[in-house]
């Protein structure tokens, strides 16, 4: 899976340009421009993502009230549904 920035860095680079701006709210709507093209060519990844933490036991930990997470050593990200798409360390 492709996300935005990177087709923006790929058109940015096919097209011969050397450096890149912050888009703009024009920039959205110019169908001949870097942002309106990478965006209209990636798979949309709408929908909720969660985050799981693991302890070295493998027992899930949550999240304290002020946001850390103490003894994790491993992240699973997933989508809404449960499917995991990305996990911290990499598993080999």
């Amino acid at each position: 899976m492709t996300l935005a920035p990177a087709r923006g860095a790929r058109i940015t680079q096919s097209d011969g340009n050397t450096g890149v701006r912050p888009a703009n709210g024009d920039d959205a709507k110019d169908k001949k421009g870097v942002y309106y093209r990478a965006h209209r060519s990636v798979v949309d990844q709408g929908g909720i993502i969660n985050e799981r933490f693991y302890d070295a036991q493998g027992g899930e930990i949550e999240r304290l009230p002020n946001g850390s997470v103490s003894g994790a050593v491993k992240l699973i990200y997933t989508t809404g549904n449960n499917q995991p798409f990305h996990t911290v360390p990499k598993q080999r």
